[in-house]
């Protein structure tokens, strides 16, 4: 338990608060072996687990008393709770207690990363289907075997002129850190590749002095390589295959994969260089930068964090409770780059002895926010030395250059032992994060540190993940919703919006690394980064939040290609201003095909609300199954959370009932119009009748006579 101290204690006579500290390696075995059936302590065996004991006979021929928990085949995040299920038992048994009079904490925020409920796997083909209660760490170890597969492949390739020497991986799935659970719904459609997630890795070739010197020239023959792979994949394997510029798309068993080929002579070009007297230098730029980390350093760190993985599997489930918190936080990678919560976590499992790590992701978790809320970011220095990789010389040296030339480091400073050139500056920089966000996560640690810490020490249930993953809207400007339709959902387990309220769930699969929203903020960053800064949700968020900046009023100096939304002073020649009006509209033109409404967080809450989709005689019956509340659900949302989805749900349900009310009349309308005319139909032939009976209607009347005269004799 944590160690805060209360306003109001609960009354010790009445309430327990327990907390235990799990060993690893026995805490998730799903199988307690007891005594043999002769032996002494059969009977107390027994009578302390009561109808859980069980005789089994096992591979040696032992026959013992034995406890089953859980299937061996049963996820990581179910065995995760055996504790729960034997204290559960316990307390059952021995005192007869019943699961309202206590509560035990545990995983309840791991249905974070776990797969949405709305998206029924049952439909999915029977080659591909996977469990409905799947989460995020079962399929990554199913990419990664896929992978695996895939890298055994194209080592197989030997009709390429040189030999492929490593493949290693490079997306945060091959760290077990992506938040959300990658399906494998990938599919090729024609010529196009159509992928919610594409997963990277980099292969390298063979050494070779045939390499030209230019870097169009070598970026042109790593074209032609990535055209022959493709090819000898589709002849030999039947891959279907796609080469882009920045390498080769590889469709396998559902899974979309990228290839991408580093050359070490291509990171020298890029430094390449001519100085004022014409000589050639190589210096370090931000290109050069950029692609030693993706081909060089990253790939490193992947394998380290896996094995860590391996040491610790809570590791894991941790970072991804973080990510998906800061995401919903509308925290993304243009501000918090991913790797820096995947390092600062495994920074705080490499500094603390093994014994004392968390055994569970929800108190890793728990440790994070701690370590949000509790740092001083200016005088701390997060260093990962892998694998003691680094003496104590150079660990001394790189505290004491951070020590004493602070101003040469970011902001957030974390360095690993694979990066030593760029010791310091290459995870993080000066605006990502900057001070700002930095100053932001605190007190957004804090503010969720004190709701989770004030709910274990309080005798009420505890939180519902919907009051932490969900993000406040005080504080911004302006919000920009953005059409349903144009924004795939995550597969990750949604937790809702305070800007918007829940639309119909959108999975249509986007062309494979096509990253729709991520490219949209890009660009208005660059564009726009000088007046206001942009926030979004990066796991399937549907808008995106503006905040303008402080000095946003200030006039400015005149310059032709800086006049985005500015206008010439009136007061103060050579001067200008910027309009918030005219930013506005330039966003509503940037913006104009994408967004549904732009407007301060009430007017589009409140618009959201009263305003929804048209319901059609066909798609009613859809709508209402979409907006209709999951029953499943209540644990995860307190009541205030889902009233503007019962709003909603009242909302459509009396719309469905006044269409099928007019529907009905109109039907009745033209039941009686037809009864009419048949009515009138009738008349005129009995009129006709009247005139004069045919020969054949006397006939039919006699005939009809006899019968019954016949019937009553």
């Amino acid at each position: 338990m944590l160690g805060v101290a209360q306003k109001n204690p609960p009354d010790c006579a009445r309430y327990c608060h327990l907390g235990i500290v799990l060993n690893p390696e026995k805490a998730f075995e799903v199988l307690d072996k007891g005594p043999e059936t002769i032996a002494e302590g059969a009977n107390e065996f027994r009578k302390f687990w009561g109808d859980k004991a069980q005789l089994r006979r096992f591979q040696d021929g032992s026959i013992t008393e034995s406890v089953v928990w859980a299937a061996t085949s049963d996820s990581l995040w179910k065995r995760r709770l055996v504790v729960r299920s034997i204290v559960t038992h316990l307390l059952q048994h021995h005192f007869q207690l019943e699961n309202k009079d206590f509560e035990y904490i545990a995983g309840e925020l791991d249905i974070s990363y776990r797969l949405t409920p709305i998206f029924r796997t049952d439909k999915m083909p029977e080659n591909f289907k996977v469990e409905q209660d799947v989460d995020a760490e079962d399929t990554s170890l199913n990419v990664i075997r896929c992978f695996d597969d895939l890298a055994r492949k194209l080592h197989a390739l030997n009709d390429l002129p040189l030999e492929i020497v490593s493949i290693a991986g490079i997306s945060p799935v091959f760290r077990y850190s992506e938040p959300v659970p990658i399906l494998p719904q990938a599919r090729m459609i024609g010529e196009q590749m159509y992928a919610m997630q594409v997963q990277r890795g980099v292969i390298q070739l063979g050494q070779s002095g045939k390499w030209p010197s230019e870097l169009g020239a070598l970026r042109a023959l790593k074209m032609a390589f990535y055209i022959q792979i493709a090819n000898l994949l589709r002849e030999q394997y039947n891959l279907k295959t796609k080469v882009t510029y920045d390498g080769l798309l590889v469709l396998k068993q559902g899974y979309c994969f990228g290839i991408e080929m580093s050359h070490p002579k291509e990171v020298a070009l890029l430094k390449k260089e001519k100085s004022e007297r014409g000589l050639t230098q190589y210096v370090d730029c931000e290109a050069s930068i950029a692609l030693e980390k993706r081909h060089y350093i990253l790939p490193k760190v992947t394998g380290a964090l896996h094995a860590l993985y391996q040491l610790h599997n809570s590791f894991g489930g941790t970072v991804m409770i973080a990510k998906r918190w800061l995401s919903t936080q509308f925290l993304d990678d243009g501000l918090w780059p991913e790797e820096c919560t995947e390092l600062l976590i495994a920074a705080q499992f490499l500094r603390a002895p093994a014994q004392k790590n968390p055994t569970s992701p929800q108190t890793g978790f728990i440790r994070f926010l701690q370590l949000l809320a509790g740092t001083d970011w200016r005088n701390e220095l997060f260093l990962l030395n892998f694998n003691n990789a680094m003496d104590e010389n150079a660990v001394a040296d790189l505290e004491h250059r951070f020590s004493t030339e602070r101003d040469i480091f970011p902001p957030l400073c974390i360095a690993t032992s694979f990066d030593q050139n760029h010791m310091g500056n290459l995870w993080t920089s000066a605006c990502k994060p900057n001070i700002n966000v930095l100053a932001r996560v605190t007190l957004l640690a804090r503010h969720a540190l004190d709701i989770i810490e004030s709910a274990l020490l309080s005798t009420k249930p505890f939180i519902k993940p919907g009051q932490i993953f969900i993000a406040p809207n005080n504080g911004y400007d302006f919000v920009i919703q953005l059409k349903p339709d144009l924004v795939s959902n995550s597969w990750a387990h949604e937790f809702g919006s305070s800007f918007t309220v829940r639309t119909r769930p959108n999975w249509r699969l986007p062309l494979a690394d096509s990253n729709f929203l991520q490219n949209t903020m890009e660009k208005l960053r660059d564009a726009y980064s000088d007046f206001a800064a942009f926030f979004y949700n990066p796991h399937g968020g549907k808008e995106i939040a503006l905040i303008w900046k402080p000095d946003i009023s200030k006039e400015r100096d005149f310059k032709v290609n800086e006049m985005n939304g500015c206008a010439l002073s009136t007061e103060n020649s050579g001067k200008v201003f910027v309009k918030k009006e005219i930013l506005m509209e330039d966003l509503k033109f940037i913006l104009k095909d994408m967004y549904l409404r732009i407007g301060t967080v009430d007017e589009v809450l409140t618009a959201s609300r009263t305003t929804l989709p048209t319901i059609s005689k066909k798609t009613s019956t859809t709508i209402i199954e979409h907006f209709q509340y999951k029953t499943g659900e209540k644990r995860y949302f307190t009541n205030s959370e889902v009233e503007v989805s019962e709003v909603v749900t009242k909302k459509v349900k009396k719309q469905s009932k006044d269409l099928k009310m007019n529907t009905m009349k109109n039907f009745s309308k033209n039941k009686s119009a037809k009864s009419l005319k048949v009515n009138g139909l009738a008349t005129k032939s009995k009129n006709i009748n009247k005139k004069g009976k045919t020969k054949k209607l006397k006939i039919k009347k006699s005939v009809i006579s006899d019968v019954a005269t016949s019937k009553k004799q």
